[in-house]
């Protein structure tokens, strides 16, 4: 008896686990033509100054839309002008609020809108049900204009085995634009002794704020070697790297080259260069920044600065004169560079902003 007992208790329970999964499986949504999207609410025209950037928020809602079920579901919420839309972030509530300052960014650096103008912008947002291909349900477009700001650059910071993971003299780089969130950096990372260096991206110069590794940002190469949550590149073929981070994204980017240098009409050691040679940049850990030897030029003699001692990627005019930089240019182009007046010249170039910039230093 007792094993008849065990044997009904068993049946019982497959019976129950089955009507569980009947009861789940007739869990449906509704068809297309019952679903209900969600309502964006109007918007007040959106003012944004050096006063407010910083310190006020920009928020939207939107009514719950009806699958015909009870789902957990994700919100896009986009922005648009003309063709042209971006992402102003995700939520799973009927809500998203943004600082002025990143919306700032968005408009600019994504619309294309120009800083210190007014636009007219939509918005509009579509819900989906979270880790499905169900229909996807796009609300309302609004409408309201939106005043820009030229926002000031924020920094980041850069150390690693190149530079004895000091991070008080962690190399400081500097948004492309202000509030687009990507930061380009080009350093030497060499490691003396070493092919694999590693390293961080940090927030400030120090270890108690934020600081990134492979476990924040996704890297678009392989990362060679382990050494825990630090990021990595192989400088076997050459330790000059270029650094893209997007933290909207959460990624970093990077090219390596073998070399950089001037090339151009200039005499150099008593040899004439002539374009055949070039006048390597070596680079100053403490000053973060490129120099060269002493050249000497005739007057209007060009030249230009290139990459791995090809023609493939190479920087130069037009040249703006740099706010930033004493006595520096902004290279904007690829176009050769004249000197104005001959004699004997060093090179600085700063590569931890966009775009460089470059000091002619005459002795």
């Amino acid at each position: 008896m007792k094993y008849i007992k065990y044997t009904i208790l068993m049946i019982m329970s497959v019976f129950a686990l089955s009507a569980c999964d009947i009861d789940v499986n007739e869990t449906q949504l509704s068809s297309s033509d019952n679903l209900v999207a969600p309502v964006l609410a109007s918007m007040s025209d959106v003012i944004i100054d050096q006063n407010t950037d910083a310190v006020e928020d920009v928020s939207f809602t939107w009514g719950k839309p009806d699958f015909g079920a009870s789902v957990q579901i994700e919100y896009n919420l986009m922005v648009s002008i003309d063709e042209t839309s971006a992402l102003l972030g995700q939520s799973f509530t009927n809500s998203y609020t943004m600082s002025k300052d990143d919306f700032n960014g968005v408009i600019v650096n994504q619309l294309g809108v120009k800083a210190n103008s007014s636009a007219e912008v939509k918005a509009y947002v579509t819900a989906s049900v979270y880790g499905t291909e169900f229909d996807t349900l796009t609300s309302n477009t609004i409408e309201f204009n939106v005043s820009t700001y030229k926002a000031q650059l924020k920094p980041l910071y850069m150390t690693g085995a190149y530079a004895s993971w000091d991070a008080a003299t962690a190399n400081e780089f500097w948004e492309t634009t202000g509030g687009s969130n990507i930061y380009e950096n080009l350093i030497d990372v060499n490691v003396t002794g070493e092919v694999l260096s590693f390293f961080k991206i940090l927030t400030a110069q120090n270890w108690s704020d934020a600081n990134y590794g492979n476990d924040a940002l996704t890297p678009d190469w392989e990362l060679p070697g382990d050494d825990g949550n630090n990021l990595s590149v192989d400088t076997e073929s050459g330790s000059i790297a270029e650094f893209t981070v997007n933290l909207t994204d959460m990624t970093i980017d990077r090219t390596m080259y073998s070399a950089m240098g001037i090339i151009g009409a200039f005499t150099y050691d008593g040899t004439d260069r002539n374009w055949d040679y070039d006048l390597a940049f070596t680079y100053d850990l403490s000053n973060n920044c490129w120099k060269t030897e002493v050249a000497t030029f005739a007057e209007d003699a060009e030249f230009k600065i290139r990459m791995n001692n090809e023609w493939d990627i190479s920087y130069g005019a037009p040249i703006n004169g740099s706010d930033d930089i004493e006595g520096g240019y902004e290279l904007t182009g690829a176009d050769n560079i004249a000197i104005a007046e001959a004699g004997d010249y060093s090179f600085t170039l700063y590569t931890n902003r966009t775009p460089w910039v470059l000091v002619m230093n005459k002795q």
